[in-house]
């Protein structure tokens, strides 16, 4: 099956473990795209979101420390990138959204890894309205 990952690969290329995945399964955080004899994972849309996540965070970032408004256009056309990849990461699913959004507030240290500090994620939300 090309184009997909098991879950172990998956925890490799992600630096997450098996049990997290499997966990954020279970709450229905990230589903398998395809379900066989092992879980797989579509490769195509984890490798685009992996590939854009850390620029993305660092551009708005970037317009964040260098004092540019929310609403200026630049930035609100990064927001709208950020709305997409994350669709892209849920499956559209707004649930898989909420519960990700609600992960990220209970444990700021996880997000902050990444880049993604609350004061980050505040005007990332204010560029998206």
């Amino acid at each position: 099956m090309q184009g997909f990952w098991k879950i172990g690969q998956l925890a490799k290329r992600t630096g997450l473990t098996v049990r997290a995945l499997r966990h954020y399964d279970q709450i229905d955080l990230l589903k398998p795209s395809q379900r066989t004899q092992g879980d797989k994972y579509g490769q195509e849309k984890i490798q685009e979101v992996e590939r854009e996540w850390p620029e993305l965070i660092a551009k708005v970032k970037a317009e964040m420390d260098a004092g540019t408004p929310p609403t200026h256009s630049r930035v609100q056309k990064m927001a709208k990138r950020w709305e997409e990849l994350i669709g892209m990461f849920s499956g559209g699913d707004q649930g898989i959204e909420r519960k990700l959004s609600k992960a990220y507030q209970k444990a700021p240290d996880f997000g902050a890894q990444f880049g993604m500090t609350p004061e980050l994620m505040e005007y990332v939300g204010k560029a998206m309205k």
